[in-house]
Formats: C-alpha cells, sequence, structure tokens
C-alpha cells in the first residue's frame, strides 16, 4: 500500500528562506511589465483617443492638444519612475 509522506509539523512552522535574487528579478520583471503595458496604452489607445472625431464636440481642437500635452508629462514622470527602479 502506497503511504502518502506529509510534511512534519516543524517544517510547517518554521519560515522558509527567500532568495534576494528572485525577489530582485520579480520586481524587475514586474517593472518592465508595467512599463511596457503602459507604453503600448498611452500609444494605441489614450494617445489616439485625444485626437478622435467622436471626442471632437467635447474637446475642440485646440484643448485636445493641450489635454494631450498634459497627459504627456503625467506619462514621462511615469516613465522616469519606472527607469528609476
Amino acid at each position: 500500500m502506497w503511504r502518502i509522506r506529509t510534511p512534519n509539523r516543524r517544517s510547517l512552522l518554521t519560515p522558509k528562506k527567500s532568495n534576494p535574487k528572485k525577489i530582485v528579478a520579480l520586481i524587475a520583471a514586474l517593472n518592465a511589465a508595467v512599463w511596457l503595458g503602459g507604453a503600448v496604452f498611452f500609444t494605441f489607445v489614450a494617445g489616439p483617443a485625444f485626437f478622435s472625431p467622436a471626442l471632437e464636440p467635447i474637446l475642440p481642437k485646440p484643448e485636445d492638444g493641450i489635454a494631450a500635452r498634459y497627459l504627456i508629462g503625467k506619462f514621462t514622470a511615469f516613465q522616469i519612475a519606472c527607469a528609476s527602479i
């Protein structure tokens, strides 16, 4: 008959040691994913949305550029924050 081995009680109560290299690699991968996702979102969704004809009644021609310029400033700050990590 097969016996299922379970960990003893002491091993369940002791904290596992974490590898700092794995933690740094995880943070770097998450940072790269957020950075790339933000760049793709701004390039293909948020940026062109300001200049779409559907928003022209809400944002006429001069104001859409001002709003896009404001968003570009925020996006630049976001990229600098991601680059500093």
